[in-house]
């Protein structure tokens, strides 16, 4: 009896962790029918609109479009520079619990860059901020390897 009483309370509390985890689908749902209200844009055209002038790299703003839309749910379609984290996206309620560990390895794979000592989430209000924090870490690590290449 004892044995069933813990399973029983083990699988609640299983629950009631996994919902506090999870994302909000109200706030998902919500924030998704705010922004479908604008224009859909292409990873091509987020680029070309919105960071191409800004000399951000292209393939930073395609890891941004596409992982970012991974980890909170949102269509990147209808984000704009703009848009603030918190106040506009709901960021940590549309985002699973661990979306930042998943950043952290997503930039490590794909850049060979380690963000995880730099990364402060408080100091980024809006998502242009983010695209230049991660363009200029890119940027600073492809420039220290051309630096030490050009040592060898």
């Amino acid at each position: 009896m004892i044995a069933m009483w813990r399973r029983v309370n083990n699988l609640v509390n299983s629950l009631i962790t996994y919902q506090t985890l999870s994302p909000d689908s109200r706030f998902r749902r919500h924030v998704s029918q705010w922004l479908q209200q604008r224009p859909h844009l292409t990873c091509d055209q987020w680029f070309e609109t919105f960071w191409q002038s800004e000399n951000i790299s292209r393939l930073t703003t395609e890891f941004v479009y596409h992982a970012f839309e991974s980890y909170s749910g949102l269509q990147f379609a209808y984000v704009i520079p703009d848009d603030r984290l918190e106040d506009d996206l709901f960021w940590t309620h549309v985002c699973w619990f661990d979306w930042e560990i998943n950043f952290f390895a997503d930039v490590e794979a794909q850049f060979h860059v380690d963000i995880s000592d730099c990364f402060l989430y408080e100091k980024i209000c809006t998502i242009a901020d983010l695209v230049r924090f991660l363009d200029q870490k890119i940027l600073n690590h492809q420039n220290i390897e051309e630096d030490q290449s050009d040592l060898a």
